[in-house]
């Protein structure tokens, strides 16, 4: 099977496989999901090109992800209450 050349590198992989789920779970928190820096991708010999637009959207997705956690949902809050009742 032919896949694009980006996709031989792991690290590109990685990052799509990793956006795919952070946007997973900005979507379900009802916070929508949709990256502005997606677009049409046309077909391009520059593979380079490829690998900065996954770098945009693991970006977006990373720090929205993160937002949502530690802002919204008060993740250290959370965290420092669990602590509370497992160790004291």
């Amino acid at each position: 099977a032919q896949v694009p050349a980006f996709l031989n590198d792991k690290v590109v992989v990685h990052k799509i496989l990793t956006t795919g789920k952070y946007l997973t779970v900005i979507r379900e928190c009802g916070e929508g999901g949709a990256c502005p820096h997606a677009k049409k991708i046309a077909f391009s010999h520059n593979d380079r090109l490829y690998a900065e637009l996954v770098d945009q959207a693991y970006q977006y997705a990373s720090e929205t992800v993160l937002r949502l956690l530690m802002d919204k949902n008060n993740l250290v809050d959370r965290l420092e209450s669990l602590k509370h009742y497992f160790l004291v």
